[in-house]
């Protein structure tokens, strides 16, 4: 996760910490999680790692990074950002689970253009595909004036391979998501061709088959209005796509494209970072984080069974009720399943304060008018939380699950 290290200036604070969790065996079991260390403590701001595990069970990590050991290019206006930005390059480093360290850091771009969105896709068996868009004037979202290029590298066994363009000229893109299984791979780019026109959003799809890219644009066919896409393969190598359409939340698969509604009315802000993960089962798993009752945000999920096809309700997995501050803010959230198929998620919580406060607001006259306002929100301590859910349960009843008192007779007991 990225640490603030407020020994550096604000241009290099940033800093990439790791923690690794053990099982604790003991009733009840828990993670048990070492002290947070810093990747590489320098001057190097460090921004948005994504993580994926190898062929060999180590961790792949990949983040974005500054160029610059010591920047300190001027910046004192929004215009000035892309000093900034466009410093920005995508490294990474494999840490090693059975030595408990990481290996030293390779850089996997070098150039002017801003890396950002930067997407890392994994599936069981190790294959690993990094993802990004890449722009030379430092926008996050393009235009026809600053186009993006989306930009792949796939994991060769050692290390990422050269990066290649995907598709070049894209403009109202600010981001995608990517999925891999075996020789199977995709890409989804939403893009909205003009920001003043409601209902234009299309998805463009580009589907790798082991040798090259294929292109379907729009994906699905003849349709506009789709926005916001996440994806992921089952264990049969169907992939599957979630996605918003007009108000509703919608679903397909990549071998039948035709959106069903899975869930109606979903328009909010929510589902815009909402993400597919699947399990060793075969289940598939969508979480989000949406604000209920009157409340800051806790993260649901909803669960896919693929022998009915169907989807459970809504499953809550946080509830701030039992906080100190039941305000507090969750987000950042990211999800995983491990081999036992217990979902894990890290997420930032944020402590929401309410106060009171004297304030001067100039009268008709433009004379100072003291004003106390009060129940105003301010953010308190921040902290990063982890949680195990055991979302999916075997309700099958096998014959050391019975037990019968008193033990019944058997042939050949003597009853009197």
């Amino acid at each position: 996760w990225v640490h603030d290290d407020t020994d550096d200036p604000d241009l290099q604070s940033t800093e990439i910490a790791w923690s690794s969790g053990v099982w604790d065996t003991s009733e009840p079991p828990r993670l048990v999680w070492s002290a947070p260390v810093w990747i590489a403590d320098d001057t190097r701001a460090e921004f948005d790692p994504v993580l994926g595990t190898n062929a060999d069970g180590d961790v792949v990590a990949a983040w974005l990074r500054i160029k610059d050991e010591d920047f300190s290019a001027t910046i004192t206006k929004p215009e000035h950002l892309p000093r900034f930005y466009t410093r920005m390059e995508v490294v990474t480093a494999v840490f090693d689970t059975d030595a408990q360290s990481w290996d030293p850091l390779a850089q996997i771009t070098d150039d002017e253009s801003m890396d950002t969105d930067l997407k890392l896709a994994s599936d069981a068996s190790g294959r690993l595909m990094l993802t990004w868009l890449s722009n030379p004037d430092g926008e996050f979202r393009s235009s026809s004036e600053s186009p993006s290029t989306l930009m792949y590298s796939f994991w060769n066994g050692s290390g990422f391979s050269p990066p290649e363009v995907l598709a070049g000229g894209l403009e109202g893109v600010s981001s995608h998501a990517s999925a891999i299984s075996g020789d199977s791979a995709v890409v989804l780019v939403p893009r909205d061709p003009d920001l003043l026109t409601i209902g234009d959003e299309i998805i463009e799809l580009f589907e790798w088959d082991g040798d090259d890219w294929i292109v379907q644009t729009p994906w699905p066919p003849d349709t506009a209005g789709n926005r916001a896409p996440t994806v992921v393969y089952d264990d049969t190598g169907e992939g599957h796509v979630v996605w918003l359409r007009g108000n509703d939340l919608v679903r397909a698969t990549l071998s039948d494209p035709v959106p069903t509604v899975l869930r109606a009315g979903s328009a909010s802000l929510a589902f815009l970072g909402a993400q597919l993960i699947n399990n060793p089962g075969g289940n598939i798993t969508l979480t989000w984080q949406e604000t209920v009752d009157n409340q800051p945000a806790d993260i649901f999920a909803m669960i896919y069974d693929p022998n009915t096809d169907t989807w459970s309700e809504d499953r809550r997995l946080t509830d701030k009720a039992d906080l100190d501050h039941p305000d507090s803010l969750v987000h950042q959230a990211s999800a995983t399943y491990d081999s036992d198929s217990l979902l894990h998620a890290a997420y930032v919580i944020t402590e929401i304060i309410r106060t009171d406060e004297i304030v001067e607001i100039p009268d008709d006259q433009g004379v100072l008018q003291e004003w106390e306002m009060t129940n105003i929100p301010v953010e308190g301590q921040t902290n990063l939380m982890v949680m195990t859910h055991e979302l999916i349960v075997d309700l099958a009843v096998e014959d050391q699950d019975l037990e019968v008192e008193p033990i019944p007779d058997v042939p050949g007991d003597r009853l009197t």
